[in-house]
């Protein structure tokens, strides 16, 4: 219930926080191969109407209805838990929520823009070898990656054949309609793994053991997502080498900063733009630190920015972590919550009502930081100080 409650109070901005995954087909599938579907998916409604309706047919893009990438983001993925009414109605609430935040609709426009270039690249291929050329050894280290050789290529080619389309230059494979079932399953299975691969989609082997238990869960809630990176984003591009690696490092680095402005904006605190402080705060909310960054913000919200990668670069402390007390940075969201509602408590016993006790009031709110609504209540509150 607690992970409910933290989802529903304080990831009403998560959309604006994902916005580096926008990096993530660049950074997977090299420039040129990312930008052709992305403005075939601008331009022609039609050809990506039968291509939306091909890859829903394999699970992507059903991110409205099922919500669940926002889910495995925010660590409430349990389906086999009993649950009381209390919980089932915070299960919808948590479900309703990533369609209000918006996450789920840009979670599904990034799933389909990546599920279009890898369904494209892995049916030319097939229709390359199938004509009797080869393939680079990249190609091949690639296709292999998400279980396709080229034996199953050269039936791929065969299916594409009688069922396939090219939509000027997008091949789409309707690989629904294929009467081979090995093939068909298999196709289908590499375009998922590389789809959630390229949109991050944590899974439980991206996670450390502890975060199996309920404690865990709640001590380490919201940090999935950076174990996810560290193992899906930064380790297997630095082991790949790829130059399509490192430039789309550069755009995630750019966009979390861009992510930083404006957080900064909706929360009405001040834009440091020293190059210095952008890059540091790029690559702490673009996640391209891997969990590598959380031990950092959480040793500077303890030492107030006397230690760790602020203190290198000369900056204030990273503001992700700036709304959370000490306690909360070490020990998650739902000890932050305690330490809020001691804050009220205090603030109401003792008949002092200060700019401390009005935050820890707003930060209780469901939907308080939707980030539609943050600019709007960051006015009331200022009001009620």
């Amino acid at each position: 219930m607690a992970r409910h409650v933290n989802f529903l109070r304080l990831l009403g901005g998560m959309t604006i926080s994902s916005l580096p995954d926008m990096a993530r087909p660049i950074m997977q599938h090299g420039l040129r191969s990312a930008l052709k579907p992305l403005s075939k998916m601008l331009t022609d409604i039609g050809a990506m109407r039968i291509a939306k309706a091909d890859l829903r047919e394999m699970g992507i893009g059903l991110e409205y209805v099922l919500s669940s990438r926002s889910k495995v983001i925010a660590d409430l993925s349990d389906p086999y838990s009993r649950r009381s009414y209390l919980e089932r109605g915070l299960q919808w609430s948590s479900q309703k929520f990533g369609n209000f935040t918006l996450m789920n609709q840009y979670t599904d426009t990034m799933k389909m823009w990546s599920g279009l270039i890898t369904q494209s690249k892995v049916l030319k291929a097939a229709n390359t070898l199938d004509a009797g050329g080869s393939l680079s050894k990249r190609e091949i280290k690639k296709l292999a990656h998400i279980g396709i050789d080229e034996s199953m290529l050269k039936r791929i080619a065969d299916q594409f054949k009688r069922h396939g389309e090219d939509l000027d230059g997008m091949l789409t494979g309707h690989s629904h309609l294929w009467d081979d079932r090995v093939v068909r399953e298999t196709f289908q299975a590499a375009v998922l793994k590389d789809v959630r691969t390229t949109v991050i989609t944590p899974g439980i082997g991206d996670t450390p053991l502890m975060m199996s238990s309920e404690l865990g869960k709640i001590v380490m809630q919201f940090k999935t997502f950076f174990f996810a990176t560290h193992n899906r984003a930064l380790v297997s591009g630095i082991q790949s080498g790829d130059a399509s690696f490192y430039y789309g490092a550069l755009l995630q680095v750019a966009l979390g900063s861009l992510v930083y402005v404006l957080k900064a904006k909706m929360a009405g605190r001040d834009i440091n733009t020293e190059p210095a402080n952008l890059v540091k705060e790029g690559l702490d909310w673009s996640g391209m630190m891997g969990w590598l960054g959380e031990p950092n913000n959480v040793l500077e919200n303890l030492s107030g920015g006397t230690y760790g990668m602020s203190a290198m670069f000369g900056g204030p402390p990273a503001s992700r972590y700036q709304s959370r007390n000490g306690i909360g940075a070490l020990l998650g969201p739902t000890f932050d919550l305690g330490g809020d509602i001691k804050n009220i408590t205090s603030g109401v016993l003792n008949g002092e009502f200060d700019d401390r006790e009005v935050r820890s009031v707003r930060k209780l709110l469901p939907f308080q930081n939707l980030f539609y609504l943050s600019p709007l209540l960051n006015q009331v509150e200022e009001q009620m100080k």
